[in-house]
Order: structure tokens, then sequence, then C-alpha cells
């Protein structure tokens, strides 16, 4: 089973470069979860700005990694190779914004645990 992530800063092409290799190399593509879990959560920008609402931003990273975290455990169990749109982006969010410690505790996450072991 392959398992490709695609991570980096916003808005630099990455969901163009997930669908086209995808498409090119026959790979199950699998979206940005950022999106939705902002969407269930009903959050607005504002809402999770690391400058005003720290707790929040770390919050959303750690909901994200869980997000994440059931669509590995769900191709993983039916052997599904593919491509995803992101991946260690939380981790790298909560360490350029809130410090190392936040990213320890993100990383000491089960679900963190489980996805780096799968």
């Amino acid at each position: 089973m392959l398992r490709v992530f695609i991570c980096g800063a916003h808005s630099t092409g990455k969901t163009t470069l997930v669908n086209e290799v995808g498409k090119e190399l026959n790979l199950h593509v699998e979206a940005e979860v950022a999106r939705n879990v902002i969407r269930d959560l009903n959050l607005r920008r504002e809402d999770f700005d690391p400058n005003s609402n720290p707790e929040k931003f770390e919050q959303l990273q750690e909901k994200i990694l869980e997000a994440q975290s059931v669509v590995e455990k769900r191709n993983s169990r039916t052997g599904t190779s593919y491509i995803a749109d992101r991946g260690i982006d939380p981790l790298v969010y909560a360490l350029v914004y809130l410090g190392e410690d936040s990213m320890k505790k993100l990383l000491d996450l089960p679900t963190c645990k489980e996805s780096i072991n799968r």
C-alpha cells in the first residue's frame, strides 16, 4: 500500500498537484480534511486565529489530526493506496504558531501515534 502526503503552505498548488498525480498514477485522492473539520465545527477564521485564540487553534489542529487518522485507518483497512492533500501540517502549524510544546502535545496524541505507526 502506497501513502503519499503533500504538505505545504496555503495556496501553493497542493490540491492541483494531488489531483494531477492521482490521475496520472491512478491513485485514490484524499481531499484536505481541514476544511471539512472547520465547516463541521462551524468555525470562522477569527475563531481559531493563533494570535488571539491559541487554545482554539491548538484544538483545531488536534481535530484535524483526528480526522486525518480516520481517513488513514479506512484506507489501511481496505489496502487502498492513496495520495492525500496534506499530512503533518497540523504539527507544523502548532510548532510555528504556538511553539514546540504544542507540537509535542499533538505528537503525544494516541491518534497521532497510531498514524505514525501505520
